[in-house]
């Protein structure tokens, strides 16, 4: 019983969301996510990750469309690479799946909308976050 007022009284408020959390609790959520436990919102800015992420998928946009003009109708057979030398990424996709959509929310902001399909990522058209969840 002692321990669990000890452990009540330890918290952290998630800013700017409000949340409270235990402090041991916090610290090891923290480690691997940047989205509230409780609300699922986004809790720090974002917006370099986001960029980076951009990138990452524009490269592999790019070379799913050279992936599928070197093809022809056939879809090439090993779309992994490590891109040192101008392979196609690990997360490039199959031609038959790049012009597919996927309905999604987002978890910064509450939109729903469409996102441009992928295994991984989801962008927001709203408010430009990858916070989101398939529907």
């Amino acid at each position: 019983m002692k321990n669990n007022k000890k452990l009540t009284r330890q918290k952290k408020t998630l800013q700017p969301l409000g949340h409270h959390m235990h402090s041991h609790c916090f610290e090891k959520w923290a480690r691997g996510s940047y989205a509230c436990p409780v609300c699922r919102r986004s809790v720090g800015d974002m917006r370099a990750y986001w960029r980076m992420l951009d990138a990452l998928l524009e490269r592999d946009r790019n070379a799913s469309s050279v992936i599928a003009a070197a093809a022809g109708a056939e879809v090439a057979s090993d779309t992994g690479g490590d891109n040192s030398n101008g392979s196609p990424g690990l997360l490039a996709l199959p031609p038959a799946l790049a012009s597919r959509k996927q309905p999604i929310l987002c978890n910064d902001c509450g939109a729903k909308g469409e996102a441009s399909f992928h295994f991984v990522y989801h962008k927001c058209r709203g408010c430009g976050s990858y916070n989101t969840t398939l529907l």
